[in-house]
């Protein structure tokens, strides 16, 4: 009985902790910042920039599009906000281009 309750309670555990592993493995959301502007701040070399480009449909069948090339002050934070637009914008969208350093796009 002892063992069955143990049981129990380690799945019950597990059940509680799988969401919070989940969370810790996604990105924080960050904003993404006006190519001009982050370059007179922080200098060109040292903007990271992608394009994104996607669409989907919206409640009522029309067609939503969203094309940006956003900046970002370093690596992570493109690939973060990358993961992000890929989630919110999933399936419909095409390959966006890799984070690059300086103003590319």
């Amino acid at each position: 009985m002892r063992i069955a309750i143990g049981m129990l309670g380690l799945g019950t555990l597990a059940l509680v902790a799988l969401p919070h592993a989940a969370e810790a493995a996604q990105p924080a959301r960050v904003p993404s910042f006006d190519c001009r502007v982050l370059a007179a701040q922080i200098g060109t070399a040292k903007v990271w920039q992608t394009t994104f480009w996607a669409w989907r449909t919206d409640d009522f069948g029309h067609r939503e599009e969203y094309f940006v090339s956003p900046c970002f002050a370093n690596e992570a934070n493109c690939k973060a906000w990358l993961y992000w637009a890929r989630s919110d914008w999933d399936p419909n969208y095409v390959p966006p281009q890799p984070c690059r350093r300086g103003v590319a796009y």
